[in-house]
């Protein structure tokens, strides 16, 4: 599919930096991969429902909130998209930012405090484990993520 080529380019391949692509390769190569993430995607969603029924609970359970976190991202080419994580903070995470702005360790807008008391109890073990992130396979399906 991908051919590392010197000066010339040929007939029917474009060039991209230092690798060209055979157009018709490529798509196929795209087709495949889309089919493989939604389809590995969806199998895996079903395998984990109880997984992210019981966090869902749990998250209710924890501390009064949405269950979901949703945030813009940019992805591939500056393309848009909400990204779906478990909420792991407190309702009111991004008014408490500003009280410990002091503490921030990172250059702003860039946030990030040592024992961060934003983040719930069941958040921190939700983020050891990476549960948070399993709402993501449903990027993957709308197309805005790609297994990699």
């Amino acid at each position: 599919m991908k051919k590392f080529l010197d000066a010339k380019t040929a007939k029917g391949w474009y060039r991209t930096g230092y690798v060209a692509d055979k157009p018709n390769d490529k798509r196929i190569y795209l087709f495949c991969k889309r089919v493989f993430d939604v389809v590995v995607s969806s199998i895996f969603l079903i395998l984990i429902a109880p997984v992210l029924i019981l966090c869902a609970v749990a998250i209710k359970l924890d501390s009064p909130g949405p269950v979901l976190f949703v945030q813009q991202r940019t992805g591939l080419g500056g393309h848009r998209f909400k990204i779906y994580k478990l909420r792991t903070m407190k309702q009111n995470a991004e008014e408490l930012k500003l009280k410990y702005a002091h503490l921030n360790t990172l250059t702003w807008p860039d946030f990030k405090i040592p024992n961060d008391p934003r983040i719930t109890r069941l958040g921190l073990f939700f983020r050891k484990t990476s549960l948070d992130e399993l709402p993501q396979f449903f990027n993957v399906i709308k197309g805005d993520m790609s297994l990699v």
